[in-house]
């Protein structure tokens, strides 16, 4: 059983991967994609590395585990070729409008993402607040106008 916990809000940071590294999506290549995550703690990155090399040598799978871009997506802002900075302050005012206490999430499966060639773990544990936090975003998005400057842009590529 795995758990993630937010220490604070500013765990809900967002950025297609914290440091720059990792696998780009296909609108990365084009430009940048702003959504609200988690990210976990290093201990749970080591924890998810140990699992995926099991997985991996189990299902003789060839990838390379890349911890920088592990999170979890609670909330898709925009797709963007050049991110403005008035986006980036709406998004800002949204997560400051959005609280949540800390949430444990467990994982007991795993799913795969055949357009972004990648494994994903899956679980319902948390979930509900999870869901509750999703909609607090959503509702601070709105507030700070976030709602229009999505609605113009591509929500998937």
């Amino acid at each position: 059983m795995t758990a993630w916990k937010p220490i604070n809000q500013t765990s809900f940071a967002f950025a297609h991967d914290r440091n720059g590294r990792g696998r780009r999506s296909r609108m990365d290549n084009t430009g940048n994609r702003l959504f609200f995550g988690l990210c976990p703690p290093p201990a749970i990155e080591r924890q998810v590395a140990s699992i995926a090399a099991d997985y991996k040598n189990a299902f003789s799978l060839s990838g390379q585990l890349r911890l920088t871009t592990l999170h979890v997506t609670i909330r898709w802002v925009c797709d963007y070729p050049n991110l403005p900075e008035h986006v980036i302050f709406a998004a800002l005012q949204a997560g400051v409008g959005a609280e949540s206490p800390p949430i444990t999430i467990t994982f007991d499966r795993i799913m795969r993402f055949p357009q972004a060639q990648a494994l994903v773990l899956a679980g319902e544990g948390g979930r509900k607040s999870l869901a509750r936090l999703h909609l607090q975003l959503g509702v601070a998005m709105h507030n700070a106008d976030c709602r229009a400057i999505s609605a113009t842009h591509s929500r998937r590529i």
